[in-house]
């Protein structure tokens, strides 16, 4: 067997022609000659061919008619039928060729060879060749047959068959260009610098090549960090160019050195608080360094303060914000430039590193001075389009009216709308008699357009002792009713909504709850209401109110309950003037005074203890006194 000493393009050609003819000589029932073994280095990368031109790579066993060098080409002609030949690092398949019912001829040109890879090879056969190609990591990689792309493939090995045309055809290997991620974008740590959060970062076009600039040139690389419209859960890779890899993949993050564990590490966005919460991990963390950074925590300090990343209501949405720390090697990462105040496009001169503001130093010397290291406005950002969601805090009871709702009530509610631009198209609404909202009383879809972002949206339910065509099959109002059945006294009821935009990303939003909950009154409030004689009263001149009241104490009129208080005020100072009498008798009153005035009755029962009141009020106007008048003689 040969060994791996570089050979000269001319030793290696005898070499192979001397294991030709050996083989032949002592195996005369075969046909076909076998090239020898000469390996690849420590490298496992795809088709390295560094030094083409005094080594050939070709594994034990492969079957061939003749291999040649010459100048800088390897040629390989006549692989046998059926029988794999093998191009190989010591550790791994880089090429494997195995034609189907025939021979096959390939071979390599230096001229295809950048940086030790080779990514191009021809090709000639008239029958069916079956390929393997051995890749590096797990990412996909695309296959095209004379400029034509046969398809992408997952790692770690690629395999695919071509059926033969018996002409040259030219194949290729290559990563896909960097491919579109949701998450994008920059962010900063003052111990290992820039970390990148998608290969579209320096590749704007997605065509496989850096954009140059600062990003430099040459082809990019597919990697990118995503999160799911529809969970918030983050996967993928952000790089960095001093600490490599680092992962939001739940593969790597919810392993058994979780610091969460035996909870999920997973990085993920709450929906409804656009907060960010879980774990990256820096792939490269090894002698005593774990490689953890935290997206949400309390710092370790004797009043400890809570950091973290989100998504900023008061920047566009798209804009994360705030920080992660990374223990003493990664440090503080910084998610947007606006965590340190330095956001700026301009440069600026320093002569030490206090004249520079916030994490900015003082590098890059030059002959007259140095220069700040301005950031830019450097950020994470996303372009996903979130549902909608309420604001966690601004579910609220906005009233319960028991008076002039009788025979039961009114509750209503309210919430405050946020989404990244959208208005309100629909809330959905649930009121149960449980807290796991099993027994609902109400499930309704309603119609509420015109509600902007960071307004307050509302809703009211009705509690009626017999309601009609109540809305609980989780579909739209129509003509039905948001009414509850009175059941009784003392009823709790749980409520919570959630909301759906106009346009955009049109899931609902996650449920909000109400932090509290409502209970029925134990007997309708009483319905205070009145009347007068005159209507136009003539100031000066006495005014008789008439109770119409109605109560549910059991006595239907209720200025024959001696337990109800009737509480007059004429002109709405908040001065009680007068009380109805036990008897019924009717309240005379006299403004002396023309011009409008507000009467208010206070109607208060009493029924197991519990005080009850409500008022009516009701516009008067007292016009001009009647003019005084003397008889006298007509002569």
């Amino acid at each position: 067997m040969v060994k791996n000493y570089r050979k000269t393009g001319f030793v290696v050609v005898l070499i192979c022609l001397a294991l030709v003819f050996g083989f032949y000589f002592f195996n005369l029932d075969y046909a076909k000659a076998s090239p020898g073994t000469v390996e690849f280095g420590p490298e496992d990368v795809i088709l390295d061919l560094t030094g083409l031109d005094t080594t050939t790579y070709v594994a034990s066993g492969s079957k061939c008619d003749s291999l040649t060098i010459s100048g800088t080409d390897l040629t390989v002609n006549g692989v046998w039928d059926g029988i794999p030949f093998l191009l190989k690092t010591a550790g791994h398949k880089v090429l494997e060729i195995t034609p189907s019912a025939g021979t096959a001829d390939f071979k390599f040109s230096s001229a295809n060879v950048s940086d030790g890879y080779v990514n191009e090879w021809k090709e000639t056969s008239s029958i069916n060749v079956t390929h393997k190609v051995g890749v590096p990591t797990a990412d996909n990689y695309i296959v095209k047959v004379n400029g034509a792309v046969l398809g992408a493939f997952p790692g770690p090995e690629i395999n695919f068959t071509r059926a033969g045309t018996g002409v040259e055809e030219t194949y290729t290997i290559h990563p896909p260009p960097c491919e579109y991620h949701n998450v994008y974008g920059w962010a900063w740590s003052d111990n290992i610098g820039w970390i990148s959060f998608s290969c579209g970062n320096c590749d704007s076009d997605f065509d496989g090549n850096l954009d140059g600039g600062s990003c430099g040139s040459g082809s990019s690389a597919d990697y990118g960090v995503d999160v799911d419209v529809f969970t918030g859960l983050f996967s993928g890779y952000a790089w960095s160019e001093n600490i490599g890899w680092i992962s939001f993949e739940p593969a790597d993050v919810n392993v058994a050195d979780c610091p969460d564990s035996p909870a999920s590490c997973q990085a993920e966005i709450d929906l409804s608080t656009r907060v960010v919460s879980g774990w990256a991990k820096a792939l490269v963390a090894a002698g005593g360094w774990d490689g953890w950074i935290k997206l949400r925590g309390l710092t370790n300090e004797a009043v400890p303060q809570e950091y973290g990343v989100s998504l900023n209501s008061t920047l566009p949405t798209s804009e994360f914000e705030g920080w992660a720390w990374g223990d003493v090697v990664v440090g503080w990462v910084s998610f947007n430039c606006i965590n340190a105040k330095i956001c700026s496009i301009t440069d600026q001169v320093c002569i030490t590193d206090g004249d520079c503001p916030g994490i900015e130093t003082c590098e890059n010397p030059t002959a007259a001075r140095n220069a700040c290291l301005l950031f830019s406005d450097y950020k994470v950002m996303t372009d996903v389009d979130f549902p909608p969601y309420i604001e966690p805090g601004s579910t609220n009871i906005q009233y319960e009216e028991y008076c002039n709702n009788s025979p039961i009530g009114q509750v209503g509610f309210e919430w405050t709308y946020q989404d990244d631009g959208d208005n309100q198209a629909q809330y959905k609404l649930q009121v149960a008699t449980d807290s796991g909202f099993i027994n609902k009383a109400i499930d309704c879809i309603i119609d509420q357009g015109g509600v902007l972002p960071g307004e307050t949206g509302t809703s009211a339910v009705t509690v009626v002792s017999s309601p009609s065509d109540v809305c609980n099959d989780g579909e739209l109002l129509g003509s039905r009713s948001l009414q509850i059945n009175y059941t009784g006294p003392g009823t709790t009821y749980y409520w919570r909504v959630n909301v759906k935009a106009a346009t955009g990303n049109l899931n609902w939003s996650g449920w909000q709850s109400g932090p509290t909950t409502f209970s029925t009154s134990s007997n309708p409030y009483p319905n205070p209401s009145f009347g007068w004689d005159p209507l136009s009263p003539p100031a000066e001149v006495e005014v008789t109110f008439t109770d119409t009241s109605t109560c549910y104490t059991g006595v239907a009129n209720c200025k024959n309950d001696g337990d109800t208080l009737y509480q007059w005020d004429f002109d709405n100072d908040s001065v009680i003037d007068d009380v109805t009498k036990p008897d019924g008798t009717p309240i005379t009153h006299t403004y002396l005074v023309a011009g409008p005035y507000t009467v208010r009755l206070y109607v208060t029962d009493t029924i197991d203890l519990i005080l009850r009141t409500c008022y009516q009020e009701e516009p008067l106007t007292a016009t001009l006194p009647l003019p005084e008048w003397k008889e006298i003689a007509p002569f």
